[in-house]
């Protein structure tokens, strides 16, 4: 991608810079759905200057799905677009017309890498939401998906389990 998107974001006027498509996407949207960080940041820093403060909350807009820019970055697997924007006050408790969050989406998709930066930029932040923390450990009861790493570990459990049953039984 060339570098007018730069020009376009500095003289851009914020109608432009917000407007929705038809899929209720805006710019912001857009440039995580490609995986453009550049883009990304200066948007974001853009919505953060004392003209452009009334569309600050652009970082959690959500389009006609109920998707934030997070729940795109996740979905389409950016982790570093997952850093930024949670660097940056992205709201990861929000819930999309399906009720699943951002994380929960991450772990739905098997974003491990996704779930293991938002886990630690919000332990960075001190502000590890109970989402993120329920979600990255997983569930044993299975409420919540497992992150590959985590599914090793409880199938060794289950098999620790299952020996210690055994010796049991047979003594």
């Amino acid at each position: 991608m060339s570098e007018e998107y730069k020009i376009l974001i500095a003289k851009g006027e914020p109608s432009l810079l917000t407007a929705p498509d038809q899929d209720g996407n805006t710019p912001l949207h857009e440039a995580v759905i490609s995986g453009h960080l550049p883009m990304v940041e200066s948007l974001v820093k853009k919505f953060a200057t004392p003209e452009y403060r009334a569309h600050s909350s652009e970082i959690d807009k959500e389009n006609h799905h109920g998707n934030t820019p997070l729940h795109l970055a996740f979905q389409f697997d950016h982790p570093n677009i997952v850093e930024f924007l949670v660097q940056h006050g992205a709201n990861s408790a929000i819930k999309n017309h399906a009720r699943v969050t951002a994380p929960k989406l991450g772990g739905e998709l098997r974003r491990a890498d996704c779930l293991d930066i938002l886990r630690q930029t919000e332990e960075m932040r001190g502000t590890k939401e109970a989402t993120v923390g329920g979600l990255v450990g997983g569930a044993p009861d299975g409420s919540e998906p497992l992150r590959p790493s985590n599914q090793l570990l409880w199938m060794w459990a289950a098999i620790l389990l299952l020996i210690a049953l055994f010796v049991t039984i047979r003594t």
